[in-house]
This record gives C-alpha cells, structure tokens and sequence, in this order.
C-alpha cells in the first residue's frame, strides 16, 4: 500500500450539505448541516495528524463568505484542517488543474503521498491527472475501508 503523508477533503456534500438562500434584501444566507460520516473520517485522519501524519487539509469550491459562516457555525470541525484552499486564494475552481497546483505548491504536498476525497468524478480525475490518490466519496463504510487499508482509521 502506498505511503499517505497528507489527506485532502472536499468541504460539500463530503462533509456538509449546504442550503443556501438570499434574504429580503438580496444577501446570500448559507446553513451547513454536517454530515456525520463525513466528520467522523475527517476527526479520525485529524486525530491520526496529531500523531505526526497525515497532514489534513481541504480543498474546495466554497467562497469566502461561506467559509466564513461555515468557521462560524462550525469552528470545531474546521479548526481541524491546517489550512483551506478555495477559488478565492487558487484564483481558479475544481477540476481546473491550477487549483490543485496552487493546493500542492502551498502546503508543499508530493501528490503520490496525498489523497484527495471528493464527491465529483470530474474533480477526482483532474487530481489524478497531477498523481494524487483520488476516492470518489459515495459510500461512506467503503471510504472507511479504503482509509483503513491506507492505515488512516482504526477499525
């Protein structure tokens, strides 16, 4: 089994489904409601990160505002990654390569020690594409197994 030296998360629909909403005045309104499987995957590759490996961060197609409410409503499951890539720092959106560039290049990742759990094919194909692992996250119980054989998670 290859060496995982860092876990990449997708924020949507891996972690958190999001509702958003404008208010009467036109402002964008966001709620996020976790999504415990999710949680549970990303505290257990945290939990193993205070160990010394992997590093947990995420990458994402979220903008600022909404991290900033997801910080907001969520401080203990975000205070989890070690940094956040988004359009807004990558200057571009998943599966276009540059962010996953700009991921790699900022926490200094070597691509065939990282893996990158996604909801969107398209977006685990274009990681794949720049030699990361990449698991389309459908079913919760086979991420977990698929974690367990990298040595991520406890049985």
């Amino acid at each position: 089994m290859k060496k995982i030296s860092s876990v990449i998360f997708d924020i949507g629909n891996v972690l958190f489904t999001c509702n958003k909403s404008f208010d009467k005045n036109g402002v964008p309104q966001v709620e996020f409601i976790p999504i415990e499987e999710g949680i549970a995957l990303l505290q257990e590759c945290a939990k193993n990160s205070e160990k010394g490996a992997p590093l947990v961060v995420a990458c994402t197609n979220l903008k600022n505002y909404e991290l900033k409410a997801l910080n907001h409503s969520h401080p203990h499951i975000m205070g989890l990654f070690a940094g956040i890539v988004s359009p807004d720092n990558a200057l571009a959106r998943k599966p276009d390569l540059k962010i996953f560039h700009y991921l790699l290049d900022t926490y200094m990742l070597n691509p065939h020690e990282a893996l990158f759990l996604d909801d969107d094919s398209n977006n685990i194909e274009a990681a794949q594409n720049l030699g990361l692992n990449g698991i389309c996250v459908r079913d919760f119980a086979q991420v977990k197994d698929l974690l367990l054989l990298y040595e991520l998670a406890a049985r």
